[in-house]
């Protein structure tokens, strides 16, 4: 939400290291109102809400307040999405960002499917690349050739790739 002339509400986020949490802070006229808190390294904490009760009796509109906690809504289901994984699929995607930053190159993009589906399922397939590259990737491109599929393999292995599902079969690495 971005603060207007008109209404003068904003929201302000931030990331806690210490709390491993994100902070959602509606402000008015540069005074906090509420905060929430989402946290995303422990499945076991809840996102919470918290008034601030040094800055007193405040009526905030309802379009207002709506808007904050649709972004609070989605502040949770993208930093916590993760915590409805099973831990292999968390560690396959630690990888692959580790290796890819986020990004794959469109060459290595195919090859890099025929690796993860050694190692996981269609269904999870989806999530492991949504989680480490964004939506909107095919799933389905052309078969890449098996030199490129081996050059790959062996990236990872540079990379320190150390999931399940390595060259025949060897259950722990890339080597």
């Amino acid at each position: 939400m971005t603060a207007t002339a008109r209404d003068g509400y904003s929201v302000t986020t931030l990331y806690s290291n210490p709390d491993d949490a994100w902070y959602l802070e509606l402000c008015h006229s540069g005074r906090i109102l509420v905060t929430a808190i989402v946290p995303d390294e422990d499945p076991e904490r809840e996102p919470t809400v918290c008034w601030n009760e040094r800055a007193g009796h405040h009526e905030v509109p309802y379009e207002v307040m709506r808007r904050f906690m649709e972004q609070v809504a989605e502040e949770i289901r993208t930093n916590r999405w993760w915590m409805k994984l099973r831990p292999g699929l968390v560690e396959i995607i630690r990888q692959l960002y580790a290796v890819f930053g986020g990004v794959v190159h469109e060459e290595e993009y195919p090859a890099l499917l025929v690796v993860l589906r050694e190692l996981v399922g269609e269904e999870e397939l989806a999530q492991v690349l949504e989680g480490a590259f964004g939506a909107g990737l095919d799933p389905h491109p052309p078969a890449p050739p098996a030199a490129r599929v081996a050059a790959l393999r062996e990236r990872l292995a540079e990379e320190g790739w150390t999931l399940p599902g390595g060259p025949e079969g060897s259950g722990t690495t890339y080597e």
